[in-house]
């Protein structure tokens, strides 16, 4: 299993504290341990209240939308781009705030829709 495909614990707890919870196929034990859990094993063997969701890339790209609206007229389309051994996930024309860069191509997503959630929460 490619680890990349996956978000890593940091970005998952960052996800959670920002109360965006997704539905995954895979779960991270909050306790610490670097063992991903699928979905089966967590509902059968253990208890849910112990574990938080480690989105897939392709989870994490659907909870993006295509645009944003960042004023009365002023749309911004998402765009990734790999640079290097990082990946940049950002929506265009790009600010500085709007850079999201990570070696975890799903850590870059993940922190993309955390600043969505603060943007809409500030109404920007």
């Amino acid at each position: 299993m490619n680890p990349d495909n996956y978000g890593t614990p940091k970005a998952c707890r960052d996800l959670l504290n920002a109360g965006i919870f997704i539905e995954t196929d895979f779960y991270w034990p909050i306790d610490g341990e670097e063992k991903l859990f699928s979905k089966y094993q967590m509902d059968r063997f253990y208890n849910p209240a112990y574990f938080m969701p480690a989105p897939s890339l392709a989870e994490m790209w659907r909870e993006l939308p295509e645009t944003i609206k960042t004023g009365p007229s002023t749309w911004k389309h998402l765009t990734t781009e790999k640079m290097g051994p990082r990946m940049e996930a950002y929506y265009r024309p790009c600010e500085l705030k709007d850079l999201k860069s990570s070696e975890n191509p799903t850590d870059a997503l993940i922190y993309l829709r955390i600043w969505i959630e603060k943007m809409e929460g500030t109404g920007e």
